[in-house]
């Protein structure tokens, strides 16, 4: 499996990986584009080769066998060297750097690492959601979701909850005696 592309894989700081639909890995780096893995050959896409036409990237998903991809210049839809780009000029997402997205309730969820909102993308059409609770922006660090409920860990060790129409702060954490300021994982059992 070492060959010269997994070689330099290795050296990236790989910001998420997906399978598609015939069990193809793409991994993301930050800096360093997309890479591809069959199961036999690694291919590489940058914005030097025309494979992504944008440098820094944070965040990947796979939605009906296309990628999305959350970069510094918007969210990028399809698939190498056919790349659709959703940014504030062209489309209703709340702003052009988006470093999470999040598939949920056959929604796509884009967050943004400034106080610019959370995105919605569903059946075409953007909505943007205010992130702002109690005079503090939710900088969301994680996501995941238990039925119809998104959890969002923010900076400083919050934990909200949004249930479509309204964001809460949860008071899990309110109990423990601990200082949180980063909480990277999140999972709900």
């Amino acid at each position: 499996v070492f060959d010269t592309i997994a070689t330099r894989l290795s050296k990236y700081t790989i910001r998420g990986m997906v399978f598609d639909n015939q069990n193809n890995m793409w991994a993301l780096t930050t800096g360093h584009g997309l890479f591809h893995y069959d199961g036999i050959n690694w291919l590489h896409y940058d914005s030097l080769n025309g494979g992504m036409p944008v440098t820094y990237s944070y965040a990947i998903t796979i939605q009906n066998n296309m990628l999305w991809i959350g970069t510094e210049k918007g969210a990028l839809y399809g698939t190498p060297g056919n790349w659709t780009i959703y940014n504030t000029s062209n489309s209703g997402i709340a702003s052009d750097t988006i470093n999470r997205i999040f598939e949920h309730n056959n929604s796509l969820w884009f967050f943004s690492p400034n106080q610019s909102g959370l995105s919605e993308y569903k059946n075409g059409m953007w909505k943007i959601f205010d992130t702002i609770i109690d005079g503090k922006t939710i900088l969301a660090q994680n996501i995941t979701q238990d039925k119809n409920v998104l959890f969002v860990t923010s900076t400083y060790g919050f934990i909200y909850t949004f249930d479509g129409l309204e964001w809460k702060r949860s008071t899990i954490l309110d109990d423990i005696d601990i200082v949180f300021y980063y909480l990277s994982l999140m999972a709900v059992i």
